[in-house]
């Protein structure tokens, strides 16, 4: 079946009825063609036509009715008029038939136009034939730029709106096979040129007879924009813009593909930077974002264009280098990494110095996956860390062995508690040596772990896991436990002044009942005190707390001995040596193997003995293995040894094996050499040596301590410079000038070995046609002849384990003068280190420790009533790490400056009462008559907080608090710095020793931090402390 529509220009069509339906575009109206002229159709008109029409065959029949003779009685105007009455009631009835019919009409077509035009989309008819554009609406004439009359009647080619002519083709073609096109993503070009990305839905219609396409245009360039930006979030890292840890693991995986696919090598590198500069840090991360992004501009100016640089976390990168897989393709990159973080960064006008270590993992060697070659690159950057000096960069190609390390790690970690409670843990007992090496004076026991797959564990492997969980305290109580025992049952059997050492940890003596446990455990054993020495870890010094500071004063009153282990490891061993009342230093093994080689060692274990002997201390050298080393020290004046050389460490049963057979026993420790004896001792072999001791007293500037070796010149031959070596056998080095100026320098050591007998490696041999231009050294550092000490020993801070110290030269104006004599320059450094030991706190201008404590026993035993204040400075760790450590020392400064002040205009006319001192770290102390002490400690209180501001930045001061990672890597919020002040009363109070008072202040010094912010507490009797400063919480 079919229909017919009136075209109104190409008259009737014939369509099925299946075809296309007309479609109402609004604006566009039915027309009506009349005469040639085109009439909009409405009910007017219609009814105008109408009538038109009916009056033209009114007046028609009337006059053909009149040729017709019709009858008489009726004339033809009377027809006429009847028939036009009849028309115009005909034509009122047919216009308000019509009006009412198409009012609906018309407000649908209104409201269509309305949401035409009002739509969020933009809209278009196409006309399929030849593509002109036959109606848009406002918005997309806004989308696309131009104006409606613009887009009206012209096609899309004309106007180039299509960016990308495959989008038109494959709109044109699905409409064609499907009729219909629904969020087709598409590029257009607006009228100024910019591009629009759009989403475009569409029909086929048939409008005004014509097939045509309406186009339905959303703007998605915001949302594209907006995916883009997440996109970016998810793969790249948002302060560098570098990729991060999801996109370089898709870029491992493509590389490994190729790589694989072509036989090809691939490295995969970690870089971590060290730690972000305090100074930085203070200045919030805004600096050290910057500075992140300055690290990764320059690591990827290093790169090559097909390397990739991403980050892994905030201060650590990834890098691949493809076709990358030899140490010779893989080192030069290496190398220059690393010079890109050693170059100092500029930041705001100042200079920072980073550190970096780097893990290398290679493909296929090291791992097929990219989960497993990460996780390798991770472990030798660990092991890289591990091993570099602090401050220094590092490099680690990964091995096997880590990854068994690691396993072994964790097998440890899983059962050291189990190992704990099924007793797989015993003691060994290393002997200790009189300074003769013929008398033994005590031993070491030392804890061991037989476990049972890993066999015999070595205590480097369980003592930092049982450190890190909490089981060090056990196993210390189980090693203390063990040894007093078999001490006791070995005195017994015929050795009653053998002594034991062990070894005690920080988590031990953190808890407060540890020195009651030690002395319960003598008790219960049966052995006198001085029979037990406790030594303190390493990671003691480093800590340095309140509660560790009361139980080493505890077990010094129940009469322990005392040692520091490993002493010159730590960088702060001397600083706390003066603080802590040890009874012995134990030097460490790493400054004993080269002694009797290494003119470095050697003046430092002088240095050591001659500090030791200043401090009335008893010294112990560790890891003595060879006759040599023991010889040496014997001459230097060492008390006791221990090392392979007298005895390894030696299980309960081969120990007493030892005794058995015939181990001498010195009753009780060697006596201290009379003062002849040391000036003996102390001195070295002739080719070192060493100012009389009133010179000492005198040395003033390096000239003082400087060797005035002839020097040699650039055009001498190799063999004058071997010549010097062989006749003179102190040489360690020669100097090189040239026209008065140090040019260089040989070393002795370097000279022969290395590029004499090394060269071959069996014979002596030289190359005479070298100078000593060809292989003389720089000069790592050139002093002034007129440079103090304190000048010489800051240059050298810092320097000794990174260049050989003989090698520096001393020159006045640039003049060569000489070498340097190290020794007797480290010698001149310890005595001024003793000088600050003894008397003031070097960074306050306080009283140090030592000084407190003589003041604090002279007031006790003259009997006389007085005031003290220990004052501790509340959330100053994680100040500390946030605020940077040079933030740190200001503060203790202020606080230091503060006390001076305070202490000095207190009580004007009775100075002699008043005392304050800085105890170490945080904590310092006032002595005042009785009843001033509070007082001074509010003004103190006073002071510092007034001083809030300049510590904490306004920022920080006027929120009250910042927040920070603390040392868990967790975000938290700490408090502003404030001061916790005990104060003791002694008038009412029964108090005999310096611990006595210092364990009191401890439990005081609890009640005044239940505080929040500054507090003060006082304890004048046997009462509870009473806080007179602050107010305690209602749970306190």
């Amino acid at each position: 079946m079919h229909t017919v529509t009136q075209h109104p220009i190409a008259g009737r069509q014939w369509l099925p009825d299946d075809a296309i339906k007309p479609a109402n575009i609004p604006g566009r109206q039915a027309k009506l063609l009349l005469f040639g002229r085109v009439l909009p159709l409405t009910a007017r008109s219609i009814t105008l036509t109408f009538l038109l029409f009916g009056g033209i065959w009114t007046i028609s029949a009337g006059l053909l009715e009149r040729q017709l003779n019709l009858p008489e009685g009726l004339s033809y105007l009377t027809h006429i008029a009847a028939g036009a009455g009849l028309l115009l009631i005909t034509a009122a009835m047919l216009y308000l038939l019509i009006r009412r019919f198409t009012r609906n009409d018309s407000s649908s077509h209104e409201l269509i136009i309305r949401a035409f035009h009002a739509s969020p989309n933009g809209i278009a008819v196409v006309r399929d034939q030849d593509r002109r554009i036959l109606s848009v609406n406002q918005r997309f004439a806004a989308m696309t730029g131009y104006a409606v009359a613009s887009i009206v009647g012209h096609s899309d080619s004309d106007l180039k709106l299509w960016e990308h002519s495959s989008e038109r083709l494959d709109l044109i073609r699905q409409i064609r096979s499907n009729g219909a096109v629904q969020g087709l993503e598409v590029t257009l070009r607006r009228q100024d040129g910019s591009l629009l990305t759009g989403s475009i839905s569409a029909h086929r219609i048939l409008f005004e007879g014509d097939s045509c396409t309406i186009i339905f245009l959303e703007d998605i360039t915001l949302l594209k924009q907006a995916a883009r930006k997440v996109e970016e979030l998810t793969r790249y890292d948002a302060i560098t813009g570098l990729p991060n840890h999801k996109l370089l693991s898709d870029r491992l995986a493509q590389l490994l593909a190729i790589s694989s696919r072509e036989e090809q090598a691939l490295s995969v590198l970690k870089l971590v930077l060290g730690r972000c500069p305090g100074a930085i840090s203070a200045r919030g991360g805004d600096d050290c974002d910057e500075l992140l992004r300055s690290v990764a501009d320059r690591l990827q100016d290093v790169l090559r264009e097909t390397d990739t640089l991403a980050v892994l976390q905030k201060g650590e990168f990834g890098i691949l280098l493809p076709k990358s897989g030899s140490e010779r393709d893989i080192l030069p990159v290496i190398t220059k990494l690393l010079d890109a973080i050693n170059e100092p960064f500029s930041l705001h006008d100042a200079e920072f110095q980073l550190n970096a270590h780097i893990g290398i993992a290679i493909f296929p060697g090291d791992g097929r996956s990219g989960e497993v070659l990460l996780q390798h690159a991770h472990l030798a950057q660990l092991q890289a860390q591990s091993k570099s000096i602090a401050g220094e960069s590092g490099f680690k190609f990964y091995a096997e062995e880590m990854n068994q390390a690691v396993r072994e790690q964790m097998q440890i970690e899983s059962s050291i508690l189990r190992g704990l409670r099924a007793g797989e843990f015993f003691a060994c007992y290393q002997p200790l040596f009189s300074q003769d090496g013929k008398k033994l004076v005590g031993m070491e026991a030392l804890a061991r772990w037989q476990h049972p797959t890993l066999g015999l564990v070595g205590p480097d492997k369980f003592i930092p896991v049982a450190e890190a969980n909490g089981a060090i305290v056990q196993l210390g109580d189980r090693m203390l436990e063990l040894a007093l025992q078999n001490c006791k049952q070995w005195r017994e059997q015929g050795y009653p002044h053998l002594t034991v050492a062990v070894n005690v940890s920080t988590r031990q003596l953190k808890d407060r009942q540890f020195a009651e446990r030690v002395a319960r455990q003598l008790q219960m054993v049966g052995l006198p005190p001085d029979a037990l020495c406790c030594e303190l870890t390493e990671s003691l010094l480093m800590e340095h707390s309140n509660e560790n500071t009361e139980q080493i004063f505890r077990l010094k009153e129940l009469g322990v001995k005392l040692a520091i282990d490993d002493f010159g490891t730590g960088y702060s061993s001397l600083t706390y040596l003066k603080h802590l009342p040890v009874d012995r230093i134990k030097i460490d093994r790493s400054f004993v193997n080269e002694l009797d080689s290494n003119p470095d060692d050697r003046a430092i274990v002088v240095a050591i003995i001659a500090m030791a002997r200043s401090l009335h201390l008893k010294v112990t050298a560790e890891g003595v293995e060879t006759p040599s080393q023991h010889q040496l020290l014997q001459e230097l004046g060492c008390d006791t040894m221990q090392g392979y050389y007298f005895g390894k460490p030696m299980q309960r049963e081969a120990f007493e094996l030892f005794l058995l057979n015939g181990a001498q026993l010195l009753a009780g420790e060697p006596s201290d050499p009379q003062p002849e004896q040391i000036g003996q001792e102390l001195t070295p072999p002739a080719a070192m040596p060493v100012p009389q001791e009133e010179d000492d007293r005198s040395l003033q500037t390096v000239a003082d301590i400087t060797l005035h070796i002839e020097p040699l010149r650039p055009a001498d031959r190799l063999n004058t410079a071997l010549e010097r070596f062989q006749t003179d056998k102190r040489l360690q080095v020669l100097p090189v000038v040239d026209q008065h100026r140090v040019a260089g320098v040989l070393n002795r050591s370097e000279f022969i070995e290395e590029q004499i007998v090394g060269r071959i490696g069996y014979a002596f041999h030289i190359n005479h046609s070298k100078k000593v231009r060809d292989l003389m050294q720089p000069v790592p550092l050139v002093i002034e002849s007129d440079a103090s000490i304190e000048e010489a020993a800051q240059a050298l801070h810092g320097n000794f384990g990174t260049m050989r110290l003989e090698n520096i030269c001393v020159a006045r104006r640039g003049v060569y003068r000489g070498i340097l004599d190290v020794r007797t320059l480290v010698e001149a450094i310890t005595a001024l280190n003793l000088k600050l030991a003894k008397g003031a706190n070097p960074l306050t201008g306080l009283p140090g420790n030592e000084s407190i404590q003589r003041e604090t026993t002279r007031r006790l035993e003259s009997g006389m009533p007085f005031d003290i204040a220990y004052i501790d400075i509340d959330h100053f760790k994680p100040y500390n790490d946030f605020y940077g450590f040079e933030r740190g020392d200001m503060v203790i400064q202020v606080v230091g400056d503060i006390l001076k002040f305070h202490a000095d205009e207190l009580l004007q006319g009775k100075q002699a009462r008043n005392f304050c001192g800085h105890i170490g770290g945080d904590d310092f102390i006032i002595i005042t008559g009785p009843g001033y002490a509070a007082a001074l400690s509010r003004q103190v209180i006073a002071e510092f907080d007034a001083r809030l501001p300049l510590l904490h930045g306004s920022s920080d001061y006027a929120k009250g608090c910042y927040t920070s990672f603390n040392r868990k890597g967790e975000l938290e919020t700490f408090s502003l710095l404030s001061l916790s002040v005990a104060v003791i009363s002694t008038g009412q109070l029964q108090i005999s020793s310096y611990a006595q008072l210092a364990s009191m202040a401890s439990e005081v010094k609890k009640t005044a931090k239940k505080v929040r912010g500054s507090s003060v507490a006082v304890k004048d009797s046997y009462e509870a402390p009473r806080v007179v400063l602050g107010t305690l919480p209602a749970e306190a």
